[in-house]
């Protein structure tokens, strides 16, 4: 946000906006694209998080998926056909994510602003 040009902020000072106006209408929207990437990013990151979760869970009917997934995986043998099944619905999620968030992620916003 400290890369956004003040005189977007003043010419909506001078327009009559507020301060909560001119985040709301202004800075949100020029900083769009930046703060979609950061929530798919969290998101991803939240997801596919499989330490905490396992420390915290003892009741395999809570288990998150890559600890399910993970339960997969034995000493004498490896279920690889639901493993893969598995993985390919834990990404896809994260998948319909990113297309929904696509058109936010493009640069160049304030391009051609202000000269």
């Amino acid at each position: 946000m400290k890369t956004v040009h003040n005189d977007y902020l003043d010419a909506a000072f001078i327009d009559g906006a507020s301060h909560p106006g001119v985040f709301r209408r202004i800075m949100l929207p020029l900083c769009m694209p930046i703060v979609v990437s950061l929530a798919v990013i969290t998101f991803m990151g939240v997801w596919n998080d499989y330490f905490w979760p396992l420390i915290i869970l003892s009741d395999t009917h809570k288990m998150t998926l890559p600890l399910a997934l993970a339960q997969l995986n034995g000493q004498y043998g490896t279920k690889y056909d639901i493993l893969m099944a598995g993985s390919l619905i834990s990404m896809l999620p994260i998948i319909v994510l990113y297309m929904f968030a696509q058109r936010w992620f493009k640069s160049g916003l304030q391009l051609g602003g202000i000269k």
